[in-house]
């Protein structure tokens, strides 16, 4: 005799970074269990390869994370988690006076994704400019490969992987569409206004971020806690 099938609901969400519609459902147990091995395991490529096939998993196949921007797939996993184990989580911090833990709450409903207002497109000259993009989930991943005394190749990887295309009068030259040679050339062409400018734009990427203030239950002391990343919700 088949065991009753249980129904699961399904929910939908706006994807930040281009206001997609994106249904999905809560995780499951085979999934958690998956989740809770990887944060046991404390590597953060474990936990990042587990939070990858679930997304996928409870979106129904129907999104790529590695086709995702970093806060796009951060905001969908604290979605997800938020309808499988409630919106309100419980974290401790550490008070900067006393080094007290305290315990605060947090409503993953009232995550959102902060965009500042800069434009994506940057004129580097007469009838020549560059039209930047956020990196992807997988373009993060190869920048995470770079060793620490490789600081310059790292920012040029940073810069390549943030363009989206280059133009001039006559044309536009998708970076997708050209060598890694190719715009190291470009990038190290560059003057020195024109290299902050792109900096500029890379250092406002929009970041999921969730700002409140504590107040330590042993010395009174009130301080600000700002969570960034998906780690700092567990």
């Amino acid at each position: 005799m088949a065991l009753p099938t249980l129904s699961t609901p399904k929910f939908t969400l706006d994807i930040p970074s281009n206001k997609k519609k994106l249904e999905y459902r809560p995780y499951l147990v085979k999934e958690e269990k998956l989740l809770l091995i990887a944060q046991e395991s404390k590597e953060p490529k474990a936990i990042i390869s587990a939070i990858q096939e679930l997304i996928e998993g409870c979106t129904f196949g129907k999104i790529k994370v590695s086709e995702l921007t970093m806060f796009d797939m951060e905001y969908i996993f604290l979605k997800i988690r938020s309808k499988s184990v409630g919106e309100i989580i419980k974290l401790k911090s550490k008070c900067p006076l006393d080094d007290h833990e305290t315990e605060f709450t947090v409503n993953l409903e009232e995550l959102s994704v902060d965009f500042p207002k800069i434009s994506p497109k940057i004129a580097l000259a007469d009838k020549v400019g560059i039209a930047m993009k956020y990196p992807s989930f997988e373009d993060i991943k190869n920048l995470s490969k770079f060793k620490e005394d490789e600081k310059i190749k790292m920012l040029n990887a940073t810069i390549a992987a943030c363009i989206d295309y280059i133009y001039d009068a006559d044309a536009i030259y998708k970076a997708s569409e050209t060598t890694n040679r190719e715009l190291e050339v470009f990038i190290d062409s560059l003057n020195s206004k024109q290299f902050q400018e792109i900096q500029n734009f890379i250092s406002n990427i929009p970041k999921l971020k969730y700002v409140t203030t504590v107040k330590c239950s042993k010395c009174g002391h009130e301080y600000e806690v700002v969570l960034e990343g998906i780690q700092s919700f567990f």
